[in-house]
């Protein structure tokens, strides 16, 4: 995806029942004591229900992929959901 002159990729991985179950990038920015170093980023998704029409994911984390391993940085549950779609 563009906007302008910034471009992002990210892979999406569908599990058996074609819900996305992961997204992925192999370089996202990373920031520790003002210095910025791109690191592998991956948000599992899980548990998927109906809100508002629409299936969604209710629980996911987030991570960073280090050389020394996983570090999460958020776990959360959708509580509410409401949307405006496009006529």
């Amino acid at each position: 995806m563009t906007d302008g002159k910034i471009t992002v990729s990210l892979e999406f991985r569908f599990n058996d029942a074609g819900e996305i179950a992961e997204v992925f990038t192999p370089a996202r920015f990373y920031e520790t004591n003002g210095e910025y170093k791109t690191f592998p980023w991956l948000c599992h998704l899980w548990n998927y229900e109906e809100r508002g029409g629409m299936m969604i994911p209710i629980e996911g984390e987030v991570e960073w992929q280090m050389p020394e391993g996983a570090a999460p940085y958020w776990k959360g549950r959708i509580a509410a959901a409401k949307y405006d779609f496009a006529k």
